[in-house]
C-alpha cells in the first residue's frame, strides 16, 4: 500500500504545484496586460493632447491674424472718419459713431482708439478702458512694428488683449489703429478644443506658469491661483507656442485622469483574476469530489467489505508492479499464500458468521504486524490470506512465513470461546517460479497444497 500512497501524494503535490504555477502565470499575464493597456492609454492620451493643442494653437493663430487683417480693412474703410477724429479728438458724436461701427464689425471688441505714428493716442481715458499698459504697447509698436505679440491686459472693467495695425491716410502712414477684445473669444476656441479629463490654457511665455486664458475665461474668473505651482508645471502634457502672440498653449490633464485610468484597468484585471480564481475553485471542488469518489470506488474495488483488508484485486495490482520493477532492476518478489484451514474448537461453538469474521480480522492483524511497511498484505477469501515481499529470497521468505504460521498457532478468542486454527503457508518467488502474476499465483497455490501435507506447515514451490 505504501507505493500507491506515495504515488498519490506525488500526484497531489504535482497538481498543487501545477495549479500554483498556472495561477502565477495568470497573475503575471494580467499584470503585463494591465501594464500594456495603461501604456497604450498614456500613448493615446499623448496623441490626443498633441492633436488638441496643435489644432487649437493653429486656430488661435489664424484667428489673431484674421483679426489683424479685419482691423486693417476696417481702418482703410473708415479712413475718412478716423482722420476727422484725429483732427478733432473732442468730437464725441464722431467717436460714438465710430464706436458703433467697430461694434458692428467686431462684436467682441472691448474698446478702440487711434494713435499717431509715435504711439501717442489722440483719444484717451475711454472710461478707463485704455490704460497705461495699452499706451505702452502702442508706443512699442510704433517704435518697432515687430512688437505686435498678443497677451492679456488686466483691467478693472474687463481682461482683454489688443490688436494694433498701421493705418494710412492720403496714401501714407497716418498712425496706429488700436482695438481691444475680450478674452472670452479666445476662451471659446479653447472650450471647443478641450478633451474630457483635460484642460487647455494659455500661459504667458515670459512668466512661467502665469495663466492668461482657459476655456472658462481669463484668469480673473478662475477660482484658483493665477500661477501654476511646480507640481502642476510638471504635469503639463503638451505645450506649443501660439504664432503672433506671447502665449504658449498647454494641455494639463486633470489630476485624476491617469489615476482613475490606472485604477480602472487594475480593477478590471482584479475582476478577471477573481473570476479565474472562482472558476479554478469550482473546478478544484469538482475534481476533489471526483477524486474522492474515485478513491472510494477504488477502495471498494480493492478492499474486502467485511474486514476492510486489501483484497485479491489489490494484491494482483501490486504483484504486477513488483514483477515489472523486478524485470527493470533485476530484483525478486516473494508471494506467500496463507490458509488458516479448519478451526479446532476448544470451548463453545465458533461457527456462526460474526465470530468467524472476528477470527479472520484477528488473523489478518497478526499477519500485518509481522510484515514490514514495504510489504503488501491481502485477504483473498474466507480464511485465505496473502503477503507480497519485495527483494526477498527463498530463505527470507521462509523465515517470514514461519513467523506468520507461528503467530497464527496462538489461540483465538471471541465471545468467551477459543479456537486453535491450523495455519499453513505456500511460497513462490519470482523470477525462479514465474515471471508473470498468473504463473506465480498458480505456483504459490501449488506450494500451499504441499504445505498442508508438511509437518511444518510450510512449503516452497519446487518445479
Amino acid at each position: 500500500m505504501i507505493p500507491h500512497a506515495e504515488e498519490t501524494r506525488v500526484a497531489q503535490r504535482f497538481a498543487l504545484i501545477s495549479t500554483i504555477l498556472a495561477l502565477a502565470m495568470a497573475v503575471a499575464l494580467l499584470a503585463w496586460t494591465s501594464y500594456v493597456r495603461y501604456r497604450d492609454f498614456e500613448e493615446h492620451q499623448q496623441k490626443l493632447m498633441r492633436s488638441s493643442v496643435e489644432g487649437a494653437a493653429g486656430e488661435i493663430g489664424v484667428f489673431i491674424n484674421e483679426l489683424r487683417r479685419s482691423a486693417r480693412l476696417f481702418a482703410d474703410m473708415e479712413a475718412t472718419r478716423l482722420r476727422r477724429l484725429m483732427r478733432n479728438p473732442e468730437d464725441y458724436r464722431l467717436y460714438d459713431a465710430l464706436q458703433a461701427s467697430v461694434k458692428s464689425h467686431f462684436p467682441d471688441a472691448f474698446a478702440f482708439t487711434i494713435a499717431d505714428k509715435s504711439g501717442k493716442p489722440y483719444v484717451t481715458d475711454f472710461e478707463g478702458r485704455v490704460e497705461e499698459i495699452c499706451v505702452k504697447d502702442m508706443r512699442q509698436f510704433a517704435a518697432d512694428r515687430a512688437h505686435s505679440g498678443i497677451y492679456i491686459h488686466p483691467n478693472n472693467a474687463m481682461y482683454h488683449f489688443d490688436i494694433m495695425v498701421e493705418w494710412e491716410g492720403n496714401g501714407k502712414s497716418a498712425g496706429i489703429f488700436f482695438v481691444s477684445f475680450t478674452a472670452d473669444i479666445i476662451a471659446r476656441i479653447l472650450k471647443h478644443g478641450d478633451l474630457p479629463g483635460h484642460k487647455l490654457m494659455l500661459l504667458k511665455r515670459d512668466i512661467p506658469g502665469l495663466i492668461e486664458i482657459t476655456s472658462d475665461g481669463a484668469r480673473a474668473v478662475l477660482d484658483r491661483d493665477f500661477t501654476l505651482n511646480p507640481d502642476e508645471m510638471r504635469t503639463i502634457g503638451y505645450s506649443v507656442p501660439v504664432e503672433g502672440t506671447f502665449w504658449n498653449l498647454a494641455d494639463m490633464p486633470q489630476p485624476e485622469l491617469f489615476k482613475n485610468a490606472r485604477r480602472g484597468i487594475w480593477r478590471e484585471a482584479l475582476t478577471v483574476l477573481l473570476a479565474v480564481l472562482a472558476v479554478s475553485a469550482a473546478m478544484a471542488i469538482l475534481l476533489f469530489r471526483y477524486h474522492r469518489r474515485n478513491k472510494k470506488l477504488e477502495y471498494l474495488y480493492t478492499h474486502d467489505a467485511g474486514t476492510g483488508f486489501p483484497n485479491r484485486y489489490f494484491l494482483l495490482d501490486r504483484l504486477q508492479r513488483c514483477l515489472h520493477r523486478g524485470r527493470q532492476e533485476n530484483s525478486s518478489c516473494a508471494l506467500l499464500l496463507v490458509d488458516l484451514g479448519g478451526f479446532r474448537v476448544t470451548s463453545n461453538a465458533l461457527l456462526h458468521q460474526r465470530n468467524n469474521q472476528l477470527l479472520v480480522q484477528e488473523a489478518g492483524s497478526r499477519i500485518r504486524r509481522i510484515l514490514s511497511e514495504h510489504d503488501v498484505f491481502a485477504h483473498l477469501a474466507g480464511n485465505e490470506f496473502a503477503a507480497l515481499l519485495r527483494d526477498a529470497d527463498a530463505e527470507t521468505a521462509a523465515r517470514i512465513a514461519g513467523a506468520v504460521v507461528e503467530a497464527l498457532k496462538q489461540p483465538f478468542t471471541a465471545d468467551n470461546s477459543a479456537t486453535l486454527p491450523k495455519a499453513v503457508a505456500g511460497i513462490a518467488i519470482s523470477p525462479d517460479h514465474g515471471e508473470d502474476a498468473e504463473t506465480l499465483m498458480q505456483h504459490a497455490t501449488a506450494a500451499l497444497y504441499a504445505a498442508r501435507l508438511s509437518a511444518t506447515g510450510l512449503a516452497v514451490y519446487v518445479r
